[in-house]
């Protein structure tokens, strides 16, 4: 009901004031009543005009500052503003109080008399009464306007309207964020927190006022926050931060789809493709090798065996024998660069009502990811082709240094033989898969060519170079041979008299194995008989192995001089019964060890260690036909 009090009752209330002070004491004094009569009422009227000249938008954005902003930029702007204006407020404020002081002291009210105390504190109530509803007044003002800045339909309804925050979408550790953030958060900046920020510096203004009825005590932000018309606008401002914040999450997952960029491990994405495909390419490969050389399987053979002796693929050292079709390669890279093109397309800035979205940092980042993406798969195919090149450089190299002596014109240097036998099986094992490593690599070339991947030598004149060096230098090769021929047969005899000569080693080594190893346990022995038995066990470990090395140098023999590979099946033999002789022993002597912790038992040891070790002697019999009989 305060805001209703009108001028007749501020001057009836100061002529009752006057009247009971000093019209009692002085009523002939007409013009000295009538003189402070008016001053009271000039003074009101005064207090009305500095509350009425408060009624402005405590945040209002000037023509010179209308484009979006900052988070920073916008809090420094408006900050200083909004504090300029809260100082002229308190300015006033204080200004108030002394006119108030100076009626006060005019009147000089007599304490004692309770018509004159009662009307002095109605004109204080009335004098409040006008500062609540001028404060009041302008938070409402204020709140209309922030509320209009943020409403979409208000905006809708201006032309050329520019959003009031400018913000980016960046992409962080594991998810796209807005910078700053738009919900409200505990720690750091916000636009919801900006926005709360002014609010609370529009009701601040009640507080820079100290209170009239109260003798300067205390303030006025309780009327603020019980006021009706105040709460109802702020409702609208949850309403619009709310709707802000919808829109643009809705925007923020929009980019949702690209998650795998930034949720994936890329390298660990490649390896998998790498790993599912090859398994796909290794099949298939077999498969049209085994079809298309069924008819030769004892080429097959001798290829196969010499590829034992060399190891690796020498063209193939360090690079992946099989790998993904190249078709695959090119589908993922255009892939990649599709999604590139998409990325590079979003529209940026993108205004939401009155957030202006920069999503550049975002479209960077993705694209760097992307880059990276494309780059694994490059790279693998770069690397793949740098180093099947090298190995093909240096293979002739290899080839060139082996044969620029010929053996038929140093009949008596064996050694330069063998030397050069080595290098002619190498080219048999090599020779027929090199034009298809070398089409691997001109195709991988073109692949990366097509996608402008910068590259610092001609691979293509460069592999057709060194490839028509691998021919002449494989002509070369048969020549030599065709001219050792005659070498290679005398060798050949020496050859197979060597290894009718290892042959019987071996039976001899066998025999011997069978009759000195323990496969016989005496029941009735004890420790020692154990530690001999793991003693033989290893020392003829030790021996097994170095005649297994020399069985393996025949055979390389027999590859060099293409004779039938031997299998030296009785060391295979004695390998298999070494390691079933090692599980027995362990069995016994862990029998032993368990029966000799134990003081009683129904049965005498002897027993028991028969039908333990007979178990563990048929256990290993099923495991394998070819061990042994055990005898126990």
């Amino acid at each position: 009901c305060f805001f209703f009090f009108k001028q007749k009752t501020a001057y009836e209330i100061s002529a009752c004031l006057v009247g009971s002070e000093m019209c009692i004491r002085d009523r002939t004094n007409v013009d000295g009543v009538n003189t402070i009569v008016l001053k009271m009422k000039t003074d009101l009227e005064r207090i009305q005009i500095i509350m009425k000249s408060f009624d402005k938008p405590l945040l209002e954005r000037e023509r010179k500052q209308m484009k979006p902003l900052q988070a920073d930029d916008f809090d420094q702007t408006y900050k200083a503003i909004i504090q300029s204006k809260h100082g002229n407020i308190k300015s006033e404020g204080s200004q108030i109080h002394k006119i108030v002081k100076e009626i006060m002291d005019t009147i000089k009210i007599d304490k004692k008399n309770d018509k004159s105390v009662n009307a002095w504190k109605n004109y204080q109530d009335y004098i409040n009464n006008t500062v609540v509803e001028g404060l009041s007044n302008v938070v409402q003002t204020s709140l209309i306007y922030i509320n209009e800045q943020l409403s979409p339909a208000f905006l809708k309804k201006l032309d050329n309207y520019l959003p009031l925050f400018d913000i980016r979408l960046e992409l962080g550790y594991d998810d796209i964020k807005y910078e700053p953030a738009i919900e409200e958060v505990t720690h750091g900046q916000s636009v919801r927190n900006i926005i709360k920020s002014y609010i609370l510096d529009f009701y601040h203004i009640s507080t820079l006022i100290n209170r009239l009825d109260t003798q300067g005590v205390g303030d006025y932000l309780i009327e603020m926050r019980d006021n009706f018309d105040l709460k109802y606008h702020l409702s609208h401002v949850t309403e619009n931060l709310d709707y802000i914040e919808a829109e643009t999450e809705k925007y923020r997952q929009s980019f949702q789809v690209y998650s795998y960029l930034w949720t994936s491990d890329a390298k660990e994405m490649f390896e998998h493709f790498l790993h599912e495909e090859e398994e796909k390419e290794v099949v298939n490969q077999k498969a049209a090798q085994i079809a298309q050389q069924a008819a030769q399987e004892d080429e097959i053979k001798t290829l196969d065996e010499g590829m034992q002796m060399t190891g690796q693929h020498p063209l193939l050292k360090g690079a992946r024998e099989f790998i993904p079709s190249l078709e695959l390669f090119d589908e993922h890279i255009t892939k990649m660069k599709t999604i590139q093109v998409e990325i590079s397309s979003i529209k940026t800035p993108n205004d939401i009502a009155w957030i202006r979205i920069t999503s550049q940092p975002l479209k960077i980042a993705l694209d760097s990811k992307v880059t990276n993406r494309i780059k694994i798969y490059t790279e693998f195919l770069l690397i793949q082709t740098r180093v099947t090149l090298k190995n093909l450089v240096e293979f002739v190299d290899m080839i060139k240094d082996g044969i620029h002596l010929d053996p038929s014109e140093k009949p008596e240097d064996n050694e330069l033989l063998m030397k050069v036998m080595k290098i002619i099986s190498v080219v048999k094992v090599v020779e027929p898969s090199t034009e298809k490593i070398v089409k691997r690599m001109k195709e991988m070339v073109s692949l990366l060519k097509k996608h402008n991947v910068p590259m610092e030598e001609e691979y293509l004149n460069k592999i057709d170079n060194v490839y028509t060096q691998f021919g002449e230098t494989v002509q070369r090769v048969y020549k030599v041979k065709a001219n050792i021929l005659p070498l290679q047969a005398q060798e050949q005899v020496n050859v197979k008299k060597k290894l009718e000569k290892f042959q019987q080693k071996v039976k001899d080594f066998r025999i011997e194995f069978k009759e000195t190893l323990p496969f016989i346990y005496d029941e009735t022995s004890g420790d020692d008989k154990i530690d001999q038995s793991y003693e033989l066990i290893n020392q003829w470990y030790f021996k097994l192995g170095e005649i297994e090395k020399q069985a393996k140098g025949y055979n390389e023999l027999e590859i060099l001089f293409e004779l039938e590979q031997s299998g030296f099946k009785d060391l295979k033999d004695c390998r298999q019964d070494l390691r079933s002789l090692k599980v027995m022993w362990d069995a016994v002597s862990m029998i032993t060890n368990t029966y000799n912790a134990v003081s009683y038992t129904h049965l005498t040891l002897p027993t028991i260690y028969s039908v333990q070790i007979s178990v563990v002697a048929v256990s290993l019999k099923k495991k394998n036909d070819n061990v042994r009989t055990f005898t126990y």
